[in-house]
């Protein structure tokens, strides 16, 4: 197989550029207006700020890429609005994503923006329907918006975590007198940013030109020692109105994101799968056994196009075309025991017992593990990639009423493109391993043996072809959906080093559907059920032989919603079930040191997830409201093994109070609460030696980190022009396990942390 030559590449932007000449002639002609009576108007591809309370949205774009009412939808849909953003002052969006249900944190807190979605791990991100890798998180300065899609999604997002979809919608430029703000922040850690956003119309109210500016500086330390974060980004776009229903914008994002490769320290080796579980005796939270010169980093630039248009009263289209220049680096070390962990699995039980070894078959005899020692090897590899992608999405929806059924049909098509012998280029290099004592650590500069153990370019061509159905009756009492994605997949491995597999190649489609209904009894109940699919390639550098070429997944879920007391109460009850097979996880192998050359395969397994959502929102009296959620589901493989870094079990709740009379006329007080049940801190796979074809025992997660509930707090003041805030993390300090990639890579939680920050808005 030959993948098209590389000239091709340059379709996004011939694409774009003819479907916005013709598109914008053709909305000129048919929808003219003079230039000072112009008034900004709504697509049905773009979404309105209007939202019923300050932390409840009506309507999303990413349920399929059309504006959408999440009240009409027959799959889950939750928004974080950008007050909340604000209010909780988020660091990482995951941060506000906590008082969405059944998103945790998982595995990573300090990159990747790895979060946990119905037990299903996220990594990577979402940015207005454009998917990436990365190695940073999201700077929330940037990001307008969250919209959180469960479960699979054949339209924004194919090819996607099935436990669901977070996408990012930015900033964009306002049609409105120029706003600007400048705000300044510092903290005791994870804090410290100088940030500006200013947007408007370039000239007088008749402009058909509007702008946006955002930037962020951030310079500070981390709770851990030894780490720091730096980050620098600007994100300039521009607005044109063609007409009252027709705009192109132009964006631009740049970043340059470093911070400490903090993965942790280990676990005490008294912890086992029964028992509650410990960081090493001895060893402070705040220790981080790394030196500066250990470090993730991710320097991107990418440039974003939107057209949209209402051509005629009945047809709308959208064109988006994006191209993003990355390049990513991490120094990841793990640690290793030079004498064992101090305890193994059982083989008659599948559960680890701290402080025995067992003898061989078929007895199995128990026996005093040897103490663990305090000194580690400590190891690892440097990852680093360079990718050029490309993206371009087309949709077209045509709307119509005929008697008294509206009819909405959407169709369009996307790809991803990474260009033959140009995209992303992965290079792994080893690390050299030094012994380290936890009683006495002295760290040495990191030593890059220059060992080369993979090197290859992994070029993509992934199109979409989609259409999708709704009809809408009896005065928007039903509706019925259904739609259609198909999925081509053209991915080339290509292998450089001297005697490694020269290509590997997956070359293959497949069909997803998706449909649901909507019904209402009465107008402030919704009843729905949905069904929904997706299809996503597995991974070509690391795949077993045998692996399938998809992994494929479906959802069913049904539910109900209320809207009382004038809307100003919003409550959802959600059962949902996920089949998924060929699910990849990272292999555990990969942390051990020395690391193995070549890198260990990924794991895949089949999952199933259900379970139960709730969630509710309250604006008791003017100026008070609240939110919550609890959700209580299982996530497991086919031997009922739940995942690591899964919390099968959570609740958050925010409350925001802002005082009406005149004495305290600006202040604001909130209080949060999240809760998360014990997680498997340690991936589980295969079966015992015990085990029989008619016994087999299951091998259980090593240790689990333990169940803990987080408070914070929040104040703030406005007066004219200027807003303070101060936000206290972890207000009662709680000593907690945070997350977990083995037992010898374990974060502490961070302890109490104020950060304070001044706003000017002119």
């Amino acid at each position: 197989m030959h993948l098209r030559p590389a000239s091709r590449s340059r379709l996004p932007a011939a694409a774009l550029l003819t479907a916005l000449a013709g598109a914008a002639a053709f909305a000129q002609t048919a929808r003219t207006a003079p230039a000072d009576s112009e008034i900004v108007k709504l697509g049905v591809f773009e979404v309105s700020g209007a939202t019923p309370n300050r932390y409840q949205a009506s309507e999303v774009s990413s349920g399929g890429r059309i504006r959408t009412a999440i009240f009409d939808s027959p799959q889950t849909i939750n928004v974080v609005t950008e007050a909340l953003l604000k209010d909780v002052g988020a660091v990482r969006i995951l941060d506000a994503l906590k008082y969405v249900p059944g998103v945790t944190e998982s595995t990573l807190p300090n990159g990747l923006d790895r979060i946990t979605v119905r037990g299903f791990q996220v990594d990577g991100a979402t940015v207005d329907g454009f998917f990436d890798i990365t190695q940073g998180n999201i700077d929330p300065l940037t990001i307008e918006r969250i919209e959180v899609v469960k479960g699979p999604n054949a339209i924004l997002s194919p090819t996607g975590s099935p436990g669901g979809t977070i996408n990012n919608v930015t900033k964009k430029p306002l049609f409105v007198a120029p706003r600007n703000s400048v705000r300044l922040e510092y903290g005791a850690f994870d804090a410290g940013a100088v940030e500006v956003d200013s947007t408007g119309r370039i000239g007088d109210a008749s402009s058909k030109f509007a702008y946006r500016v955002v930037a962020a500086y951030r310079n500070f330390d981390n709770y851990y020692g030894n780490t720091k974060t730096k980050r620098h980004t600007l994100a300039p776009s521009l607005s044109y109105l063609f007409g009252p229903a027709t705009k192109l914008t132009l964006q631009a994002e740049f970043s340059d994101w470093r911070a400490g490769a903090y993965l942790g320290i280990p676990i005490d080796p008294s912890s086992g799968s029964t028992n509650t579980a410990k960081l090493l005796a001895g060893v402070s939270t705040t220790k981080a056994v790394y030196a500066d010169d250990i470090y993730r980093r991710d320097k991107r630039s990418a440039y974003r196009a939107v057209f949209t248009s209402e051509l005629t009263e009945h047809l709308s289209v959208r064109v988006a075309a994006r191209q993003a220049y990355y390049y990513l680096d991490n120094q990841g070390l793990n640690f290793a025991p030079n004498n064992g962990n101090g305890g193994a699995i059982n083989p008659l039980t599948g559960l680890w017992t701290p402080g025995l070894v067992y003898g061989p078959g078929p007895a199995f005899t128990a026996f005093p593990a040897p103490v663990q020692s305090r000194v580690f090897n400590r190891g690892g590899q440097r990852s680093t990639v360079n990718d050029k992608k490309q993206n371009f999405q087309n949709d077209w929806v045509y709307a119509v009423k005929i008697a008294d059924v509206a009819s909405t049909t959407g169709a369009g098509f996307a790809y991803t493109r990474r260009r033959p012998n140009a995209g992303q280029t992965v290079v792994n290099t080893n690390l050299a391993n030094t012994p380290l004592d936890f009683d006495n650590i002295v760290l040495g500069p990191l030593t890059d043996l220059g060992t080369v153990n993979t090197r290859e370019n992994n070029n993509e061509l992934t199109r979409q072809y989609y259409a999708n159905q709704n009809l809408t009756a009896f005065d928007g009492r039903l509706i019925v959906s259904g739609g259609v994605s198909k999925i081509v997949v053209r991915n080339a491995t290509i292998r450089l080093l001297p005697g490694a597999t020269n290509h590997v190649f997956i070359n293959n489609e497949k069909n997803t559907v998706n449909y649901g209904v909507v019904v209402k009894p009465v107008k402030n109940v919704s009843l729905f059920y949905g069904h929904s699919e997706n299809a996503s390639p597995v991974s070509t550098n690391l795949t077993p032989v045998g692996t399938p070429d998809f992994s494929v997944g479906d959802q069913d879920e049904f539910g109900a919603r209320v809207r009382l007391l004038e809307n100003r109460l919003q409550l959802g009850v959600t059962y949902f079930k996920i089949a998924q097979n060929a699910f990849s996880v990272p292999n555990p192998a990969n942390l051990t040191v020395p690391a193995p050359i070549p890198p260990a395969p990924l794991l895949y397994s089949d999952r199933e997830a259900k379970g139960w959502e709730l969630e509710g929102t309250y604006e008791i009296t003017k100026g008070f409201t609240v939110i919550g959620n609890y959700t209580n589901f299982t996530n497991r493989d086919p031997n009922n093994i739940p995942f690591r870094g899964t919390a099968e079990k959570s609740a958050a709740a925010w409350a925001r109070y802002e005082f009406q009379d005149a004495t305290l006329k600006g202040f604001n007080v909130s209080l949060g609460t999240n809760w998360t049940d014990k997680r498997p801190g340690a991936s589980a796979s295969g079966f015992t030696a015990a085990s029989t074809p008619t016994n087999l025992i299951p091998n259980q997660p090593s240790f689990y980190l333990p169940a803990r509930t987080l408070v914070d707090f929040s104040a703030g003041y406005t007066r004219g022009a200027w807003s303070y805030q101060a936000n206290v993390d972890n207000l009662f300090d709680k000593k907690y396990l945070a997350a977990a990639l083995s037992r010898n890579a374990v974060y502490a939680g961070p302890g109490i942390n104020l950060r304070v920050s001044a706003t000017y808005r002119f």
